[in-house]
């Protein structure tokens, strides 16, 4: 998913992207800079002192973006780059004409990332349709249940279900049915509830919950149901959506105020 042509020795704003660290303080399963790219050692071992004085460390590690192995020999009272890595986790829940969406620790959806090509985009894409979990489980603190936050987002579909063109019962379903919790669906319990009442969906969660995931379902409904061209959804408030139709006599942007 990374580009392998990229530049990961130059800083950004003064940012350095690695630290020195003596050859001899490197251990297996950790990173270093083998050939100028950034690995995870698989492999190392170490010389006996030679006549100079210098044992010899010989490590081999997988590059971290593209899979590749690579080799190096250091002496061992030097210093190595080693990569400052940032690791992210994220929840896959859904996969369109190419792209991932993938739901973040903060709440929002990222959806720039391509599915990787070869075998590793086929086994993604085949445990998605499974429906297996792909979600990096941390651990958390319980909170007093007292002080328990709350998400609450309201959906209004009034225009399309009175025209007759969308039902509001079907799309109802199709939530109960999509929205996952703890990377799988009908999985709600009691965090998640799902309410209609006339022509207005609300989504209540005592679990962090994305405006955006929201939107995201609604639009892959829409889209299911061959409505996109007609409909878009536009956020009326930072707690609300609603659907309207494109006006065919302005080039307006859909605009939106998001948490």
């Amino acid at each position: 998913m990374a580009d392998p042509d990229i530049d990961f020795t130059s800083g950004d704003a003064g940012a350095s992207t690695t630290i020195p660290m003596q050859c001899s303080a490197l251990r297996k399963n950790g990173f270093v800079v083998l050939k100028g790219r950034p690995c995870k050692i698989v492999e190392m071992s170490t010389s006996k002192t030679g006549k100079h004085g210098h044992a010899k460390v010989h490590m081999i590690g997988i590059d971290i973006f593209t899979g590749k192995k690579y080799e190096d020999i250091c002496p061992s009272t030097h210093n190595m780059d080693v990569p400052n890595i940032k690791r992210n986790d994220f929840q896959l829940i859904g996969i369109t004409d190419g792209f991932l969406s993938l739901l973040m620790d903060n709440g929002e959806v990222r959806e720039d990332l391509r599915l990787p090509d070869g075998d590793l985009g086929k086994e993604i894409e085949s445990k998605y349709e499974a429906g297996e979990e792909m979600l990096k489980k941390q651990t958390a603190v319980r909170k007093d249940r007292k002080n328990k936050p709350s998400w609450k987002f309201t959906l209004d579909l009034t225009h399309p279900v009175e025209d007759g063109i969308l039902d509001s019962g079907n799309f109802e379903t199709f939530l109960k049915e999509k929205v996952k919790v703890n990377g799988k669906t009908g999985n709600l319990g009691s965090v998640v509830q799902i309410a209609r009442l006339k022509n207005k969906i609300t989504v209540t969660s005592e679990k962090q919950f994305s405006k955006r995931y929201l939107k995201y379902l609604t639009k892959k409904y829409l889209k299911k149901n061959n409505l996109r061209d007609w409909l878009r959804v536009v956020a009326s408030d930072k707690e609300s959506y609603e659907l309207r139709y494109f006006q065919i006599s302005q080039d307006e942007e859909e605009s939106e105020v998001d948490e």
